[in-house]
């Protein structure tokens, strides 16, 4: 919690009240104590609707 204060403070994360199930932020700690801020992108995933007219692969070019 002292890390997420820290950044808190010096303007690289900020509170926010967007829905949170689009993009989850998940806080793992590191072994050598400090922390790591990920973000679980699975449920945008989900949300967000799916091309119609996708680009091909490069692979079938």
């Amino acid at each position: 919690k002292e890390g997420l204060e820290d950044l808190l403070k010096a303007g690289f994360i900020r509170a926010i009240d967007y829905p949170e199930w689009l993009a989850n932020i998940v806080v793992v700690q590191k072994k050598n104590g400090k922390i790591r801020l990920c973000i679980d992108l699975r449920d945008l995933n989900k949300a967000t609707p799916k091309d119609d007219y996708p680009l091909p692969n490069i692979d079938l070019l």
